[in-house]
């Protein structure tokens, strides 16, 4: 049986992107996957763990927990992501990367600015590497084998996870009042679907608002009334690293025809370049529909960072100095 350093541990369904989380790059983790489709054994051969279950994410998840217990707690994190998240390998090796470096606790990814989203303050700020954080939310978090130990129990008590994500800082903190709990800005997913959608289509008898006040009674020194965004805090940062690049390809563009797009993004990826010379941003101006990083993956395959920045006031002045502002390179 496969034994890397991190576990991905996730529930999936027929519509699951977790094909997306193996390919890019050699990766640093195992993958278990807990299936509720619809057709038994379908991704089995993707996965280093496999099991099959109905239910809604948390309860199923618990149980997995209780009884691989002696597996989940030889790694070094695990991460608990939704299966309607658009990552690749090396995305999630950094996420590991960042995590272990920082010592953090408890930390999720931040999400690109094109996700569905609840909270916009988890919308990745490209200003930082990290965001030190009093709230996590439950669609993708990062645990260590500390946290998981202490708030792994919690993860029966809402079938919905409503709630689960007000107290777990504050339950941690609890027992170690250093745990540090994060944004990773520097290693962020893409929220594919509306918020919810699936969840309640599978299970329609959750109840969410239930699941809130069986939580608050659970754990009164909690106050779940105040919403996450009234009561979040940036508790502290860990600014992005400003690499200087000889050249920066910034293209703006509005509603792109994929084709001639993906031909653009693909002669630059065949460019002959030093490496750490060339960074790419494409500034997505207003279109009407959000541009997957899906369409950089030739650039990252290539070595070439790249990102997608937006403008959502229109027109080419605007989308440039969005560009430029980001840049920092001499030659542009």
């Amino acid at each position: 049986m496969a034994k890397r350093r991190f576990l991905v541990m996730a529930r999936v369904g027929d519509k699951s992107l977790h094909a997306e989380w193996l390919q890019g790059e050699e990766r640093m983790f195992d993958i278990y996957l807990s299936y509720y489709g619809a057709s038994p054994g379908r991704f089995a051969a993707d996965a280093d763990y496999w099991r099959e279950e109905r239910g809604p994410k948390w309860p199923i998840l618990h149980q997995h927990l209780v009884a691989d217990a002696t597996l989940v707690s030889g790694y070094d994190a695990v991460w608990f992501p939704d299966d309607d998240l658009s990552v690749d390998a090396a995305g999630i090796n950094r996420m590991f990367a960042l995590f272990t470096e920082h010592r953090l606790a408890l930390a999720q990814p931040a999400l690109t600015p094109d996700s569905y989203y609840s909270h916009a303050f988890l919308l990745r700020d490209d200003a930082y590497e990290l965001r030190y954080a009093n709230f996590i939310e439950v669609m993708a978090p990062l645990f260590s084998p500390e946290a998981l130990r202490v708030l792994g129990p919690t993860f029966g008590e809402s079938p919905s996870g409503w709630g689960l994500d007000h107290i777990w800082p504050a339950l941690l903190r609890a027992v170690d009042p250093l745990a540090k709990v994060a944004i990773i800005d520097a290693a962020s997913v893409r929220h594919t679907r509306p918020v919810g959608g699936e969840l309640y289509r599978n299970n329609p008898h959750l109840s969410g608002w239930a699941d809130l006040e069986k939580i608050q009674a659970l754990y009164p020194q909690c106050d779940l009334r105040i919403s996450p965004k009234d009561k979040f805090v940036v508790e502290g940062v860990v600014p992005s690293p400003t690499p200087s690049y000889l050249i920066e390809v910034c293209v703006c563009t509005h509603n792109p025809r994929p084709d001639i797009l993906s031909a653009m993004i693909l002669s630059v990826a065949h460019q002959d370049v030093l490496p750490g010379s060339l960074r790419f941003t494409l500034v997505n101006n207003a279109s009407d529909h959000p541009i997957s990083e899906e369409v950089l993956m030739p650039l990252r395959l290539a070595g070439i960072p790249a990102r997608i920045l937006v403008e959502s006031e229109m027109g080419i002045l605007h989308a440039r100095l969005r560009a430029i502002r980001a840049s920092s390179s001499e030659c542009r």
